[in-house]
């Protein structure tokens, strides 16, 4: 995640700024101290767990819509052991969808998946809003306390108040971030960034040399036909795995579609970059799919800056060029 570190600073921050108010004020007021130890426990709530749940269902449902049957049962099994993993009476309602939702897919049934979506949505985030609810109660019991308070422990008080309020909707609100971040920026079968991110990565690249790469993993369909879909599955993870290993920290993949990848080499031009590229190609044709030999197709076009639609068009027919010659092979388009 790009902000992980910033997160971290962040939740770094909180607890030492949390410390600080329990040390400054523990001699004081002990409704203070009270009342901090009753807000450190809302961290402790299930919202984490939620956000799990949720994220293993969506995933459920894409494999459900590919019909991959196997996985989306088994995201669903992940899914129902968060619930477990935290018992509590509101999550009864969320733990029946997901039951509903597997005997259908077990039994073939056609059913809405969206309806079923919206409710467990809706169950989820009743359950969050009861907690934030329970914590604005708590402040409210503060303030009250506040209005006979001497001056001094009036200030500390407030400024505890408004930490209380802040802490909590931000932790809320980073939930839900990192709750939709991986499905809009993330392909979720091979973890590599999705076409969405190619397209917000690039808006900001600076004006230098740099180099687009379009794969494409050679007569794929034949894989998925003859050892079937888990098979290929396992292709494509392999083949990003493969390329992230051997590529910079600072270049990126991108699933551009089925089983077409782009890569992005910064501050590097064509040259350097198929350098690198006939160094992976050579790797993946050498590489043991898991009893499988396989080959891939590359199209290289350098750019400066951000690159336009005719560079896009240009990388793609380098691609194709490749294919028309036999597969196998890169070709570099100025």
């Amino acid at each position: 995640m790009k902000n992980k570190k910033i997160d971290l600073f962040i939740i770094l921050g909180i607890v030492v700024i949390t410390f600080i108010a329990i040390y400054s004020i523990q001699n004081k007021d002990k409704y203070i101290k009270s009342y901090i130890k009753q807000q450190l426990s809302f961290f402790q709530t299930p919202i984490p767990f939620i956000h799990k749940i949720q994220y293993f269902y969506d995933r459920a449902i894409i494999f459900y819509l590919n019909n991959d049957k196997k996985n989306a049962i088994l995201n669903l099994e992940i899914s129902q052991s968060f619930i477990a993993s935290y018992n509590l009476n509101e999550m009864k309602k969320a733990e029946n969808i997901i039951n509903q939702t597997i005997k259908n897919i077990k039994n073939n049934k056609k059913f809405n998946y969206l309806l079923y979506q919206k409710k467990l949505y809706t169950t989820l985030t009743s359950i969050v809003h009861n907690y934030y609810v329970k914590s604005q109660n708590m402040i409210n019991t503060l303030n009250k306390y506040i209005q006979n308070s001497d001056e001094t422990n009036k200030m500390l008080q407030i400024a505890i108040f408004l930490f209380a309020v802040v802490a909590v909707l931000s932790y809320i609100l980073y939930i839900m971030k990192e709750s939709f971040k991986y499905s809009s920026f993330k392909d979720p079968l091979t973890n590599a960034n999705n076409r969405r991110s190619f397209f917000e990565d690039i808006k900001n690249l600076p004006l230098e040399t740099h180099t687009l790469v379009m794969a494409d993993i050679d007569f794929f369909k034949q894989i998925n036909d003859t050892y079937g879909h888990d098979m290929g599955d396992y292709v494509l993870q392999e083949f990003v795995k493969l390329i992230r290993e051997n590529i910079r920290k600072e270049d990126r993949i991108y699933r551009w579609g089925g089983e077409e990848f782009v890569i992005l080499f910064k501050n590097m031009n064509a040259y350097q970059a198929n350098k690198k590229i006939e160094k992976i190609r050579q790797i993946i044709e050498n590489h043991d799919f898991n009893g499988i030999k396989m080959t891939a197709s590359f199209g290289i076009k350098e750019i400066t800056g951000k690159p336009t639609n005719e560079d896009l068009k240009i990388m793609d027919n380098a691609l194709y060029i490749s294919k028309e010659k036999g597969r196998n092979r890169i070709t570099v388009l100025d």
